[in-house]
């Protein structure tokens, strides 16, 4: 069985970034409100380890990889009793007294033959939307990985792989794709390496396919080839990613030269490889002129006193970044190893040493989810344990914690901000918990 910490080191984004990946979609407004917070939040088990998965296995892990949609499905990454991993749906019914599991759906599972007649040996990044489609990055028996998208439950369909012509042409993808973002009307916008036609050399860019589609409509956003705005350096790649539906999207960048290299943890503590000081770049896939640093590294050259460096935050950003409305970006720096502070639509909103709700002393911050609403949801942990909070500006709250009951057993552990799918427009969460009689469950909230 696959063990929590190996499978965020397995499923960290591009060049080594931690795997708190950046896919969906959050917010539908033109400027970030201010939601008031429910009252409170009751949790419910839907499903855990020992529960019976389609096909006749065993759910044995849930290592933190879980969506919730507002076709009131969860998408969750859960591995059986044999090590085989795979995506699974379930479809809740939310409308008695507790959340029920109505029904149960294989996605895509290790082993599975999909219609382009490939072997899937792995399940990489994936994102779901309202409508359940599914889009993932898959790995397949030709040690190549293969964009693919899932519509009305019909299996997965190829979008993209080794050799397919660029959107709009001039050029070929490359074998190696990242992280990618699926939206209500199927635009993704997706991590890959590619090949332009007027070089022999290879590149990493961010390209935006409408429709779920690779055609004439489709554009490369940004690329290695281009240069940082305010620098006159190129990044040397690109990481975890998020786009909101009016286009806006944030990314990881990394630095801009070879000597530009330090060592960093993943965050269980494990040593990764070395990888280049990572940045934060937004704009919009609509307009390649509004691309501009939202964090920038302290071994970053600049080229002076440039507008675009204006109140940015300087700090390693190791999670994946979360974008809202008006493009109120959500992310965690780290300003050092010993330091974090979280940032939400241009604030400081709580860092390392700051106290919760609960009078607990923050130790380090997990990635921050935003909702529709705009409610700012973040995990902490604390020199008493783990706690979820939320936050709206004016009001910060503690909604649950280490030891708490959750259908009568004791919660000692959970992860929320794996991914930004967790909320959906109705305020529900959804979440993995670990507990006192050893096993995992996936955990739904409910406002109330």
């Amino acid at each position: 069985m696959m063990r929590r910490r190996d499978f965020i080191k397995l499923m960290g984004g591009a060049l080594g970034a931690v795997a708190l990946t950046s896919c969906g979609n959050s917010g539908n407004s033109d400027e970030a409100p201010i939601a008031p917070i429910p009252n409170g939040y009751t949790f419910y088990k839907v499903l855990s380890s020992g529960d019976a998965l389609p096909g006749g296995n065993t759910l044995g892990a849930i290592p933190g990889t879980v969506m919730l949609n507002n076709a009131n499905e969860v998408h969750f990454y859960g591995i059986d009793q044999t090590s085989t991993n795979g995506f699974y749906e379930l479809l809740m019914d939310f409308n008695g007294s507790r959340p029920v599991v109505a029904q149960k759906r294989k996605v895509v599972r290790e082993g599975d033959v999909l219609k382009d007649s490939k072997v899937v040996t792995q399940v990489n990044m994936a994102d779901t939307n309202r409508h359940g489609s599914f889009a993932a990055t898959v790995l397949t028996d030709d040690k190549l990985t293969g964009l693919y998208l899932e519509r009305e439950k019909k299996g997965l369909e190829p979008v993209a792989g080794f050799l397919t012509p660029l959107p709009g042409g001039g050029g070929k993808f490359g074998a190696n794709f990242g992280d990618l973002d699926l939206h209500d009307n199927d635009d993704i916008l997706i991590v890959s390496h590619f090949a332009p036609s007027d070089t022999i050399q290879g590149y990493q860019g961010l390209f935006y396919l409408p429709g779920g589609e690779v055609n004439q409509q489709g554009r490369i956003v940004t690329s290695t080839r281009d240069q940082i705005p305010g620098t006159d350096s190129s990044p040397t790649g690109i990481g975890l990613v998020d786009m909101h539906d009016n286009g806006n999207y944030v990314m990881q960048i990394y630095g801009s030269n070879a000597n530009q290299i330090q060592q960093t943890t993943d965050m269980s503590g494990a040593n990764m490889n070395a990888i280049a000081p990572s940045m934060l770049m937004g704009g919009n896939v609509k307009n390649t002129f509004s691309r501009a640093l939202k964090s920038s590294s302290p071994a970053l050259k600049t080229l002076g006193k440039s507008v675009f460096f204006a109140d940015v935050p300087v700090g390693a950003i190791k999670y994946g970044p979360r974008i809202g409305a008006s493009n109120n970006a959500a992310f965690v720096i780290h300003v050092n190893d010993n330091h974090q502070v979280l940032y939400y639509s241009g604030k400081q909103v709580v860092g390392v040493g700051s106290v919760t709700p609960l009078g607990n002393v923050i130790a380090s911050l997990s990635a921050p989810v935003v909702g529709s609403d705009g409610l700012l949801y973040y995990q902490a942990s604390t020199d008493k344990g783990l706690e979820l909070m939320v936050y709206n500006g004016p009001e910060l709250r503690t909604i649950l914690s280490k030891d708490d009951l959750v259908d009568g057993s004791v919660l000692r552990s959970f992860f929320h901000g794996f991914l930004p799918d967790q909320v959906d427009s109705s305020g529900r969460l959804v979440l993995t918990g670990d507990f006192e009689d050893g096993s995992t469950s996936i955990i739904i909230g409910i406002p109330i």
